[in-house]
């Protein structure tokens, strides 16, 4: 599983509230390249690579996307002007090409989880619209997609993100390799 997004939109937040969801959230550095990270919900253990979001890492993405089982893509909800880009960047990610063929980078049809952090501090009406974009700009780049409301540093959503995944990932509840 990759997890990428730009730079500041709460990657690592979201992954340290993975890893440890009872701990206070303490702040965290930017991430520069990767960090790997092993996550175990019951029988499911995943690799999840935590990818650096300043713009000279996002031309890498897809090549660490290229062997995933899903992504998880995090998008700040309160940084309007950066929505474009940042779905930009996702359309770029899962929409890249081998160089000697046509073919994607991205396996289609891999789970696409897409969190909108930070949502807490939006109103509704703003956590709409950018629901409205994302389906929008992700409905045609997977089939199995889904878009949640998250706020990291109170963990509220991400646990339901991951679930989703799974459930995903091991549509029979037979235990996966993942």
């Amino acid at each position: 599983l990759v997890l990428i997004g730009l730079d500041a939109a709460g990657k690592t937040t979201t992954l340290n509230r993975l890893l440890m969801p009872y701990i206070p959230n303490e702040p965290t550095t930017p991430t520069t390249g990767f960090a790997p990270e092993k996550l175990v919900r019951g029988p499911v253990c995943m690799s999840i690579w935590d990818m650096g979001g300043q713009e000279t890492l996002r031309r890498s993405w897809p090549f660490f996307a290229a062997n995933t089982d899903a992504i998880m893509y995090v998008i700040d909800a309160s940084d309007r002007p950066r929505w474009e880009r940042s779905l930009l960047e996702l359309s770029r990610t899962m929409d890249a090409r081998m160089p000697s063929c046509e073919a994607t980078v991205v396996v289609p049809g891999i789970p696409l989880l897409v969190m909108l952090n930070k949502a807490d501090r939006c109103d509704e009406a703003t956590l709409q619209e950018l629901e409205a974009l994302v389906a929008e700009s992700v409905g045609t780049l997977s089939e199995r997609f889904r878009c949640m409301r998250t706020a990291a540093t109170d963990g509220v959503g991400v646990e339901d993100g991951i679930r989703w995944l799974i459930s995903e990932l091991n549509p029979d509840g037979h235990e996966p390799d993942v």
